[in-house]
């Protein structure tokens, strides 16, 4: 379908108006009604950056079309952002410098998405309509969408996983399925009340899913998992393929408009960090072990306050802070982030690798691996986990596993461990609470 994302939905509300777009609530709200409402909730302005911070998913998914609809871009913000965090963006948004071109003009910024990092200062991905519709065009072509098809959006439609399943079924013809966050009840009862036949989840979710169901199949007429966000462990993969849920491992970044590789279907010899191969558009480069991305659907760069393109770009290049591999044959296998490397007794540890591993153990549910400082080793490594061994239990089994600077010389038994909303470990609050519970720093 031409155009973007505005474009489709005007389209869709013209020849297909009956057709559901999006259930909210209890409700099916209709093409053509979900327009009219999109419509009558335009802010008013040009060439501005909307700002929000509260409202439930009917009221982001709206404001998704509105913002542009009017010649305005939308930015929405986690509610739970500290004030602090948040303030530096709304004083970009609040700058006097317009857009140009204006949406809904495809090649205008329509959306700019606050990246979900846990230090510093958060910056804003702008995305124009072209990003947002090559994203999605690109996912289709990989992942069968159809009308009559109908996408469960549980993820926060504050990061660009929830937001883009709206753009997807807008294109599609297909229904949205609007929840205000996980919860794991709702999330099995719209598979099963609902006919959900699409679902995006991170790792923890679908550990919580198969808990609930007692690793059996899902229920309903689930034919695509879409698993990212976060490292999905070999074990959790292998566990929910044999439970029979269609997973896909799935990579993909804010500053990719979300999905841009996927592994469709989970081979037995499946391996962590194995994404796929790259969607119809995207290239990949490796430069000093670091992925490299570019393509049609690669963010306009960075907000600024001039609103100038190509802040965060090199000739059209995003370099990610993430170690990876590339096969012959196109596909892509992370390997975790560069800033997470660890170095002990003179070799680079990558915690991801570590932590896949021990995740294999027997009576472990979760496990993740920061650094301490060793007179020996420079830094060793502390292992924090989730699960019915005791520390010195978990120790004993790790040694059987891991030998000299990968093997853990400490660990430490905890309740949960610290996740942001899209299930990525906060390291740093790792840290934080290994200050709290030893004397380890």
């Amino acid at each position: 379908m031409k155009g973007g994302p505005v474009q489709w939905l005007q389209n869709q509300a013209r020849d297909n108006s009956a057709c559901t777009a999006l259930k909210w609530a209890g409700e099916e709200i209709s093409f053509s009604s979900f327009l009219e409402h999109v419509e009558a909730s335009r802010p008013k302005g040009e060439g501005r950056l909307l700002v929000v911070q509260q409202g439930s998913a009917l009221d982001l998914a709206t404001q998704l079309f509105a913002a542009p609809m009017a010649g305005n871009a939308f930015m929405p913000l986690d509610p739970r952002m500290p004030a602090e965090r948040a303030r530096a963006l709304v004083e970009l948004a609040e700058s006097d410098h317009r857009f140009h071109p204006l949406p809904p003009d495809p090649s205008a910024i329509h959306l700019v998405i606050a990246t979900s990092g846990t230090t510093g200062t958060p910056k804003g991905v702008m995305l124009t309509g072209a990003n947002l519709a090559a994203s999605a065009l690109a996912s289709r072509r990989a992942i069968s969408l159809d009308p009559g098809d109908r996408w469960l959006a549980c993820l926060p439609l504050f990061h660009i996983g929830g937001l883009s399943i709206l753009i997807r079924c807008v294109e599609a013809g297909a229904t949205a399925i609007l929840h205000e966050g996980f919860d794991v009840e709702a999330t099995l009862a719209a598979m099963e009340d609902d006919g959900a036949t699409h679902v995006s989840l991170v790792p923890t979710m679908l550990l919580r899913l198969l808990e609930a169901t007692g690793d059996k199949p899902p229920p309903g007429r689930l034919k695509t998992a879409l698993v990212g966000g976060a490292v999905l462990s070999r074990p959790l993969a292998k566990r929910a393929r044999e439970a029979g849920w269609p997973i896909a491992p799935t990579y993909g970044m804010s500053e990719t408009a979300s999905q841009c590789a996927t592994r469709v279907t989970l081979p037995n010899d499946w391996q962590e960090g194995d994404v796929g191969r790259l969607l119809n558009g995207f290239e990949a480069d490796l430069d000093e072990g670091l992925l490299k991305l570019r393509g049609p659907a690669v963010m306009a760069g960075y907000l600024t306050e001039d609103r100038r393109l190509g802040e965060g770009l090199k000739d059209g290049w995003f370099k990610t802070s993430d170690l990876a591999e590339l096969s012959a044959e196109g596909a892509v296998k992370i390997l975790g982030r560069a800033d997470d490397v660890l170095i002990s007794g003179g070799e680079n540890i990558h915690p991801t690798a570590v932590e896949s591993i021990l995740s294999n153990i027997d009576g472990i549910d979760e496990v993740a691996i920061i650094g301490m400082k060793d007179p020996e080793w420079g830094e060793s490594l502390l292992a924090l986990f989730v699960g019915s061994l005791s520390e010195q239990e978990f120790l004993g089994k790790s040694a059987e596993k891991l030998s000299g600077p990968y093997r853990p010389r400490r660990a430490l038994k905890v309740s949960s461990l610290p996740r942001n909303t899209l299930g990525k470990l906060g390291r740093v609050a790792l840290k934080e609470i290994a200050k709290e519970k030893a004397t380890l720093f």
